[in-house]
């Protein structure tokens, strides 16, 4: 059956689709093919799929300097995604020379251009100011606030945290525990710590040891 893999009859908006699709079950040879065809049109999204596929040896032997030169032609062509995942290569020296200075660099354009995963990234990056980047905690929270407001769920575990300490803004113990909630009910361990904490000490709610212990 021709529909049932990749051809190429198939138009790219097509094998696209259909890549993501054998990625959701992990069929990753067959997602390889579907993007391969369309990165050979010069597509984008399908060359940021191949820079995924050969940096995690799916559906292809794994070989960071391919992925890389197939991220660093969807990053030419606009992709957050791809320059997320480039960024990520440079921060561990994955085929290149590990340069944090340059992941984050090109973390800040995706970031700027509004993508929540760079600015989880960089929310993360500058809170523990590890790997010779400077700690920042105001930076940080910017950063992590954006990508909340998105409703990135990790980032809004560490809004509600820092907003209940205090740390890096303004402490504000109700804002801290509606937005930990949202990441806790979402299932994010750390937000659900946080509420445990808030039901302990009654902190911007009535002491609720037996919810306390929920959470927890």
């Amino acid at each position: 059956n021709k529909e049932a893999t990749c051809n190429t009859f198939h138009n790219t908006d097509k094998l696209n689709k259909k890549s993501d699709y054998f990625i959701s079950i992990e069929d990753y040879g067959n997602s390889y093919k579907c993007s391969n065809l369309a990165a050979k049109r010069k597509d984008t999204y399908a060359e940021a799929s191949l820079g995924w596929h050969y940096k995690n040896g799916y559906g292809v032997e794994k070989n960071y300097k391919k992925a890389n030169k197939f991220l660093r032609e969807a990053v030419k062509g606009g992709s957050d995604y791809a320059r997320n995942i480039l960024a990520d290569n440079y921060f561990n020296g994955y085929g290149v020379i590990k340069d944090v200075e340059k992941s984050i660099e090109l973390y800040l354009v995706s970031a700027e251009n509004g993508d929540a995963f760079a600015q989880t990234q960089l929310g993360y990056f500058y809170y523990y100011g590890d790997n010779g980047i400077q700690l920042d905690k105001k930076n940080s929270y910017m950063w992590f606030k954006k990508a909340s407001d998105q409703g990135n769920t990790y980032a809004q575990s560490y809004v509600g945290h820092m907003l209940l300490s205090g740390d890096g803004v303004k402490q504000n113990i109700e804002e801290a525990f509606k937005i930990s909630k949202l990441a806790a009910d979402k299932g994010d361990d750390f937000a659900q710590a946080n509420i445990g904490y808030h039901y302990e000490y009654g902190e911007g709610v009535d002491v609720n040891i037996s919810k306390a212990i929920e959470y927890y």
